[in-house]
């Protein structure tokens, strides 16, 4: 199976400020269509969550990584309706997988999320 992978980072997706670059989502959707149609499986990796919630955290107690954790939780759900939206005209579904280190430094975790990848593909 052939397939690319499109990697959007947290400087293209969001302003300054924190706010969302929604319309650069439906070139980008655009061509993962147009690989579809194609054959070519397409992998959107996306960063983001943490950038576009960070403005709903209000500063305060906590360690760094708890208020990054609650950014990302925010920001997360933004993110995947933002991608839901820019998908819905070209017929496609977006599906969320959130993997981290230790699922792929761990063998049978890592088969099991290459399993996942697939069933979505």
């Amino acid at each position: 199976m052939r397939v690319v992978v499109i990697k959007l980072g947290s400087a293209l997706l969001t302003q300054a400020d924190g706010t969302f670059r929604g319309a650069l989502l439906q070139p980008v959707c655009a061509c993962v269509q147009g690989l579809a149609q194609r054959g070519i499986a397409t992998v959107l990796v996306s960063s983001g969550a943490v950038a576009l919630g960070r403005r709903f955290i209000p500063p305060g107690p906590g360690r760094e990584i708890e208020r990054k954790q609650a950014a990302a939780a925010a920001g997360q759900a933004l993110l995947v309706s933002a991608y839901g939206a820019a998908l819905q005209p070209f017929g496609l579904l977006p599906a969320q997988v959130l993997l981290t280190h230790a699922d792929l430094a761990h063998r049978g975790r890592y088969l099991q999320a290459c399993s996942t990848l697939r069933q979505c593909l």
